[in-house]
């Protein structure tokens, strides 16, 4: 069936790649999209047919993208609550700066661990499966990008994110996700041209652009 990727039994692809003595390769991951028919994975060994449709079954897509396993929903939970809150029709900044705290907590955690691939093996220590997973910096885009967008013109929650960029910067994450942190704030920066604001909160707004570059220098 199309749809989300919800649920990888990783397990079931382990046995199934013991039973074979081979490895099982994925081709998606948790949270993205796929078609009917759409192959799901690679294998290393020839699969009979129970074999494939266990594979096959292993990967559970549904209407819905969950948290399961699926970590870039999480942040976009975070996510559509900040804009919700910036939408004009509501105008409550401080729960998308609660929002962003919130965030920025969880890249903390991501970019300290980074994991681009996962591998899963069988008892004797074997890899058996090789899942995809998003990398760090693409969830660092999917948690600032929207809101970022959504916040120009309003410099209390700009100042936020920049603070939030500048307390992953200080995490020490990898060169990639130093890049895309110093890409939100210059963007944030670039927005103050495009939107009235007052020369005191444009001054802020720079100030804390500095402190979030200041600390990527660091990392």
């Amino acid at each position: 069936m199309s749809g989300y990727v919800q649920v990888v039994d990783d397990a079931a692809l382990v046995e199934v790649a013991s039973a074979v003595d081979g490895v099982v390769a994925l081709t998606v991951r948790a949270g993205a999209f796929i078609h009917a028919g759409q192959p799901v994975a690679l294998s290393s060994a020839q699969l009979d047919g129970a074999q494939v449709a266990r594979v096959q079954r292993a990967v559970v897509a549904g209407a819905r993208r969950t948290m399961e396993q699926d970590l870039e929903y999480a942040f976009a939970e975070y996510v559509e609550i900040a804009l919700r809150a910036l939408s004009p029709a509501v105008n409550d900044p401080a729960t998308a700066m609660s929002c962003l705290d919130w965030i920025g907590d969880g890249l903390i955690t991501l970019v300290s661990e980074p994991v681009d691939v996962a591998a899963f093996a069988d008892a004797s220590g074997t890899v058996r499966v090789i899942t995809p997973c998003n990398t760090p910096q693409r969830i660092v885009a999917a948690g600032l990008n929207e809101i970022r967008q959504a916040a120009v013109g309003v410099p209390a929650v700009q100042i936020r994110l920049l603070d939030s960029v500048r307390r992953v910067a200080l995490a020490h994450p990898s060169s990639e996700v130093v890049d895309e942190l110093r890409a939100q704030a210059d963007a944030v920066v670039e927005s103050l041209d495009f939107a009235p604001v007052a020369a005191r909160d444009r001054a802020d707004v720079v100030a804390a652009h500095r402190r979030a570059v200041a600390a990527m220098a660091t990392a």
